[in-house]
C-alpha cells in the first residue's frame, strides 16, 4: 500500500532509473574490461604522475608504447594518450613524436589534431634549452578507486575559495578587491558590522538570501566536463554553508574535445570550441 502512494512511486522511479544506468555502464565495462581497464589505468598514471600504489612514474614511455602498438585500441584513444604524454613532458622532440605516431598508426591528417594543441598554449615540439613549465601545486588526496584518482584542478580552486585561502599571487585581483574594501570600510560607520573583503559577502544580508550562505559561480570558458560538474557538487556537499555552481560555454566529453581540436588552427578558431 505504501509503495503505491504517489510520493513513494516517484522515489522508486528515480532509483530504478539510476540502477538501470549503472547496469548499462557495467555491461559496457565488462564487455571490454581488459582494454578499458588498461587504457584508463595508464591515463590515470600519466595524469597523476604516480601509479595506483603512489610510486612515481619514472618512464612513461614504457607505459604508452604497448597501448600505441595495440590494434584493438582506437586511433582517438591513442591520440588522447599521446596528448597526455606531451603535456606532462612539456613537449617532445620532433623525431620522437614522429616515431610515436608511426607506432600508433596515426595518419598525417589525424596527426594534425595533436599539433592543434599549440593553439591552446600547449608546447608540442620541445626546444633545446627551453624552460620546463611549472605545474600547479595540487592538494594531496586519497581515492578508493584506482581508475578515478585524478581530480580536476578547478576543485582545488573551489575549495580554496570556500576556505578563504585562494592564492593572491595567482589571482591578483584579490589584492585590489581587498584594498577597495579597506578603503570603503574606513569611511563607513564602525557600527555597521563586519563585511568579508575577500568575497564581498555581507553577513547582514544573509537573512534576505534564500540560501544560508554565499554562492560560488564558476564559468569555464571553452566548456566544462562532467568531472568538473561533479566537483562542484562534492564541494557543496562538504561545505554546507556554500552553494557551488559550475557551467561553461559547452559540455565537453573526450570525443567532442578531440573533434573540436581537429577543427582548430591558429588562424581559424570556432567560437563554440573556444
Amino acid at each position: 500500500l505504501i509503495k503505491r502512494m504517489p510520493q513513494h512511486q516517484k522515489e522508486l522511479n528515480r532509483y530504478s532509473l539510476h540502477s538501470q544506468l549503472a547496469d548499462e555502464n557495467l555491461k559496457k565495462f565488462h564487455l571490454n574490461s581488459n582494454t578499458i581497464e588498461r587504457l584508463v589505468g595508464i591515463e590515470q598514471d600519466l595524469a597523476m604522475g604516480t601509479d595506483a600504489h603512489g610510486e612515481k612514474v619514472k618512464d612513461p614511455m614504457r607505459l604508452i608504447v604497448p597501448i600505441l602498438l595495440d590494434e584493438k585500441i582506437s586511433k582517438l584513444d591513442k591520440i588522447r594518450i599521446l596528448l597526455l604524454l606531451i603535456i606532462i613532458k612539456n613537449g617532445d622532440t620532433e623525431e620522437n613524436l614522429e616515431k610515436l605516431m608511426r607506432h600508433a598508426g596515426i595518419p598525417t591528417p589525424e596527426a594534425g589534431t595533436i599539433l592543434n594543441m599549440q593553439a591552446l598554449g600547449v608546447k608540442i615540439v620541445k626546444e633545446d634549452g627551453g624552460k620546463k613549465k611549472k605545474r600547479p601545486k595540487r592538494r594531496e588526496r586519497s581515492s578508493e578507486y584506482r581508475l578515478s584518482r585524478w581530480t580536476p584542478v578547478v576543485k582545488d580552486i573551489m575549495e580554496d575559495v570556500t576556505e578563504g585561502s585562494l592564492d593572491k599571487e595567482s589571482y591578483p585581483f584579490l589584492r585590489r578587491e581587498a584594498e577597495m574594501a579597506a578603503e570603503s570600510a574606513e569611511g563607513s560607520s564602525a557600527s555597521a558590522g563586519p563585511i568579508s573583503a575577500r568575497y564581498n559577502f555581507n553577513p547582514r544580508a544573509q537573512a534576505a538570501e534564500t540560501k544560508s550562505g554565499p554562492r560560488l559561480i564558476v564559468v569555464v570558458i571553452g566548456g566544462a566536463t562532467y568531472s568538473e560538474m561533479r566537483s562542484a557538487y562534492e564541494v557543496s556537499q562538504e561545505n554546507s554553508n556554500w552553494e557551488v555552481i559550475v557551467g561553461g560555454t559547452q559540455l565537453i566529453t573526450p570525443m567532442s574535445f578531440l573533434d573540436d581540436l581537429s577543427k582548430l588552427s591558429d588562424s581559424s578558431v570556432s567560437t563554440q570550441a573556444v
